[in-house]
């Protein structure tokens, strides 16, 4: 008899190919970076500014398109609305990196590569090794149910949407150039939850 396995509370990491023009995020490279100061990043830089799509009205539109796509036909999220709060640009140099977090004050992420680079992975951590008391073998099993971690190569017009909460980093930088990438942050909008779980944000 053939067992059936459900992969139950599961983090949606989904992945869109952008078609439309954003040619406009170009001008990213012209912002000001600042050097990540935190422990275990090297040569990791963020935009001073964390609004940068407030100057890019077109891709902001653009982006959330794609986000209301992604709540209603995957998610299933269709009364339930959604804003871009911050929105910023990273930096990673030749052999960069950044440590592994993840997003604050926020319910889903994105990242968007717009520029021709393929170095330096987006590499998230499973949650639930948070929940193992015990520390087993690897597993023979290639696949996401067993998955410690699970990697993004970049690819100029790849959109990754995530949970929040899944913590995440940039792995080294290989190639000899800067790797060029924008962040984004979304919250909901509007009246969430139901009876006394119930807010108008």
């Amino acid at each position: 008899m053939k067992p059936h396995v459900y992969p139950v509370f599961a983090s949606p990491i989904t992945i869109f190919i952008v078609e439309e023009n954003y040619s406009e995020l170009v001008k990213l490279k012209k912002f000001s970076y600042t050097r990540s100061k935190e422990i275990g990043a090297e040569k990791s830089h963020t935009t001073s500014d964390k609004y940068v799509l407030n100057s890019l009205p077109d891709i902001k539109d653009l982006f959330s398109n794609y986000f209301f796509n992604f709540k209603n036909s995957i998610l299933g999220l269709q009364t339930t609305n959604f804003k871009i709060t911050t929105s910023w640009g990273t930096k990673t140099d030749k052999n960069g990196f950044c440590q592994f977090h993840n997003h604050k004050n926020s319910v889903y992420s994105a990242v968007f590569y717009y520029d021709e680079i393929n170095s330096g992975n987006l590499e998230f951590l499973s949650p639930i090794l948070n929940l193992e008391s015990v520390q087993l073998n690897e597993s023979s099993n290639d696949n996401f149910l067993f998955a410690k971690s699970f990697f993004v190569e970049p690819q100029k017009g790849l959109l990754v949407f995530f949970p929040s909460y899944l913590m995440h980093r940039i792995t080294k930088n290989n190639s000899k150039n800067s790797r060029y990438s924008l962040a984004m942050n979304f919250f909901p909008t509007g009246e969430i939850g139901s009876g006394d779980s119930s807010i108008i944000l």
